[in-house]
């Protein structure tokens, strides 16, 4: 039996759907380097900008290998701040230490926990800290994984 000659709307039609099935996996792999990127932390290296601060090539390569997230680090201790702390350790379930600062205020109403946002160390919650203080509240400031004075280099 000879075969029949595929038609040209056959032939656009089959090739339309690998350049979409191509895409997708390409499209696929740039997000799961983008969600790697910004759930794992680096040593070293300059934080990527905020895209608006990026030129054309900037952007290019942020979208092609995702941001850079260098390893929070303390700039500053409650010290720093002239208050009294005491630093503390949390163990995770699998074994990693993460650092925190208790800052105690004299006949304490209570103690306000302080956790800081995604990229930074606990020294970011300092201030309140002492505003907490100030108002009698002793304040607990913890570093999640890979941030701060915490081991690890994943975050979430």
């Amino acid at each position: 039996m000879s075969r029949r000659p595929r038609s040209r709307r056959a032939r656009t039609l089959r090739a339309a759907l690998f350049c979409l099935g191509a895409g997708a996996f390409v499209f696929g792999g740039l997000t799961y380097r983008h969600a790697w990127a910004l759930t794992h932390f680096v040593e070293r290296g300059d934080r990527t900008p905020p895209p608006e601060r990026l030129g054309w090539r900037g952007a290019l390569g942020a979208l092609a290998g995702g941001a850079v997230l260098p390893h929070p680090r303390h700039r500053r201790t409650p010290a720093d701040l002239r208050l009294r702390y005491d630093r503390d350790f949390v163990f995770t379930e699998d074994g990693l230490r993460l650092e925190a600062w208790h800052v105690p205020a004299p006949a304490a109403r209570g103690t306000v926990l302080l956790l800081h946002g995604f990229a930074d160390a606990k020294d970011s919650m300092l201030d309140p800290a002492r505003e907490l203080r100030a108002l009698g509240w002793s304040s607990y400031l913890v570093d999640f994984r890979g941030s701060g004075g915490s081991e690890g280099t994943e975050t979430t």
